[in-house]
């Protein structure tokens, strides 16, 4: 007979382990991913918006894939690069101007749609900032998957100038 102890304990082992190897995502499944990755600099920040989809489901992307960059107003911000993918389409990548930012921080949003006539394959959006991993999102091909983070940085936006200025 096995002792209470023992199964305790295995279960801890266990639970812990799981806690250790962290999330379990579809880039980690054990699938052959290709890796569509547009980059743009914000700032002076360079971001790589790295798309991951089964190398099995390339060639079921049906289009372009639109990349919609939201920054705020007066940021500066400019794709440097497009991707292209090997059955002919690319990225195309937007960046507008949307809202204002409170303080030092430039908030991001970042909305890709992955086109497909049929199968709705899994989707991995990776948002790198300077090479470090920012935020994950997963999704499917055929709907938007949206990510948002913030860049740090100094206030990019003109200030109002306050020195001198006549109450009124």
């Amino acid at each position: 007979m096995i002792g209470r102890k023992w199964i305790g304990g295995a279960l801890g082992a266990i639970l812990v382990a799981l806690f250790l190897a962290g999330p379990i995502s579809a880039v980690k499944a054990g699938w052959d991913w290709c890796i569509i990755d547009p980059v743009i600099e914000i700032e002076g920040h360079t971001v790589n918006v790295e798309i991951a989809v089964p190398q099995d489901n390339l060639y079921d992307i049906a289009g372009d894939i639109p990349v919609l960059v939201a920054v705020p107003r007066g940021a500066e911000a400019e794709v440097l690069e497009e991707a292209s993918l090997p059955n002919g389409y690319s990225t195309k990548t937007v960046i507008i101007e949307r809202g204002r930012a409170f303080g030092p921080a430039v908030p991001v949003m970042v909305c890709v749609y992955v086109p497909t006539d049929g199968e709705k394959f899994p989707v991995e959006l990776l948002i790198l900032v300077d090479g470090k991993l920012v935020e994950a999102k997963e999704g499917r091909a055929g709907a938007p998957i949206i990510a948002l983070f913030t860049l740090p940085g100094e206030s990019f936006l003109p200030l109002p100038k306050l020195i001198g200025a006549k109450a009124g």
